[in-house]
């Protein structure tokens, strides 16, 4: 399993560098702490040193001189390491991927190379002029093969380098040809064994990483996804609180345990009164036999819906829907249900008031056909009453009959009226002049004045098309063209 995850990883370029920049700043920072403890043994080797020297020991040994001369290149060394890191630090934020890694690769080989090539200095001349070993070299190695994590190439670079220096200066000061071999036999023998072991320690490293970024990968799966389901769960509870329908959450037995801000106008009960309670508690414990016959046959597997009569807090009758159904959880297993909760009483309301203006339609109907029935006999009457009022006979009666035709004509006209009001035909218009409009009805209108001794003239400008309907408009011109007649005294001009 961990090497179908580490060849996944390596296999994926942006993966591999990203899995080279967190060995490179680990192998820096280790080699910045390997520096810190080398500046601290380098102030206790400076000390040894000065020991020696007041001792004599420089003068009857030159083997303790070049020792202080390597524990001088050895504090440069760490020091300069250090410094380095302080600077890197400085600037990583301000670097790409591959400066950091390429910095901090160079900033952990400069290290461990100092290192390696000062103890193998030391081990290959120093220490045979003074006791013959070669335990410093050794030492080294196996401390730059564990403190950190480089390539196998890298390692072989380092070691072949480094153990060539060491054999080299072997050669040179090392007198005695038995331990001679002996050294060159066990340095090379200890840079095997480190090499191999930094080659196994690197694998063990890169696989601890590719484990700890698919650990990181799954548990920032893990947090979007769980942060995805908050905010979905959050957008429900937000649009569950702002619904204009009551939602009511409760046990399988009936206890109340959600009730949102809607259910609170609808029942007038706020979320804290009704917590804990069993609905019936609350709607009226006269329906505590519906609702638990309810509750059996939604936690049967049905979703219920039906209309029910309801009372507020304050003791109104409210008409409501109800909509029950199971909640389930992950696992399918009923944990409880939920019921929407709808309020008529506006939907109610609507239906009386269209109910009413059926009824106000349907006698508006009767009254605009009783109406047109009644004209009849009022244009018969009107009629003979016109040609009784001509009679000689009957002449001494005529301001009577002008007055009763003068009534009749009123009434025709309230009539009219009435009609044009309760008329339902729907508008029709189209593009049309009203100039040309006019022109159409004016031999009608100059007829009527004619009769009564009148003048009608016209003085029309040019218009655009309207959009209008002529039989309106018609209507509406003869209605101004009458009015103003009978305004106007004999031998006077109408001007359209």
């Amino acid at each position: 399993m961990a090497r179908t995850i580490v060849e996944s990883h390596l296999s994926v370029p942006k993966v591999r560098q990203e899995l080279d920049r967190r060995i490179s700043i680990v192998n820096s920072q280790r080699a910045c702490y390997f520096a810190i403890i080398m500046l601290f043994i380098c102030a206790i080797l400076f000390y040894i040193d000065y020991l020696f020297f007041i001792e004599g020991l420089w003068n009857e040994n030159k083997g303790y001189k070049y020792l202080f001369y390597t524990h001088v290149a050895m504090f440069w060394g760490a020091l300069l390491t250090f410094l380095g890191r302080l600077v890197i630090k400085k600037d990583i934020n301000n670097l790409s991927q591959k400066q950091t890694i390429l910095l901090c690769k160079a900033h952990a080989i400069f290290m461990s190379f100092s290192i390696l090539l000062i103890c193998a200095v030391v081990s290959g001349s120093v220490d045979q002029l003074m006791h013959n070993q070669v335990t410093v070299y050794i030492l080294c190695v196996f401390a730059v093969s564990s403190l950190f994590y480089f390539s196998p190439f890298c390692f072989f670079i380092l070691f072949s380098v480094s153990w060539a220096l060491f054999v080299y200066c072997l050669l040179i000061f090392q007198p005695v040809p038995e331990v001679l071999r002996a050294n060159i036999v066990n340095g090379t023998v200890m840079v095997v064994l480190a090499y191999f072991f930094s080659y196994n320690f690197y694998k063990l490293r890169v696989r601890d990483f590719c484990n700890r970024m698919d650990l990181e990968e799954r548990v920032e799966e893990e947090i979007t996804k769980r942060i995805e389901e908050q905010e979905k769960a959050f957008h429900l509870a937000a649009i569950v609180e702002s619904t204009n329908d009551g939602i009511i959450g409760m046990t399988t037995n009936g206890v109340i345990n959600y009730w949102n801000t809607s259910a609170e106008g609808i029942y007038g009960y706020t979320a804290e009164e009704v917590h804990g309670k069993f609905l019936y508690e609350v709607v009226g414990i006269q329906y505590k036999k519906e609702i638990e016959d309810n509750i059996k046959r939604t936690l049967s597997g049905d979703v219920l819906r039906c209309e029910a009569v309801r009372y507020h807090k304050d003791g109104k009758v409210i008409d409501v829907s109800l909509t029950s159904s199971v909640i389930k959880d992950y696992d399918g297993k009923v944990t409880g249900i939920s019921i929407i909760v709808r309020d008529l009483s506006d939907i109610r309301r609507i239906e009386r008031e269209m109910s009413r203006l059926d009824r106000l339609n349907v006698v508006g109907e009767m009254a605009a056909s009783i109406s047109h029935e009644v004209r009849n006999p009022m244009t018969t009457v009107k009629g003979y009453l016109q040609l009784l009022s001509m009679r000689d006979e009957t002449g001494k009666f005529r301001l009577y009959f002008d007055l009763m035709i003068e009534e009749l004509d009123r009434a025709n006209s309230i009539l009219t009226e009435f009609l044009s009001v309760s008329r339902t035909k729907a508008t029709e218009r189209r593009k049309q002049n009203l100039n040309a409009i006019i022109n159409t009805m004016l031999p009608l209108l100059k007829a009527t004045a004619v009769q009564k001794n009148q003048l009608i003239k016209t003085d029309l400008k040019e218009v655009t098309d309207l959009m209008i309907d002529d039989k309106e408009v018609r209507q509406v011109i003869l209605n101004l063209a009458k009015n103003g007649l009978e305004a106007m005294e004999e031998n006077k001009v109408l001007t359209i």
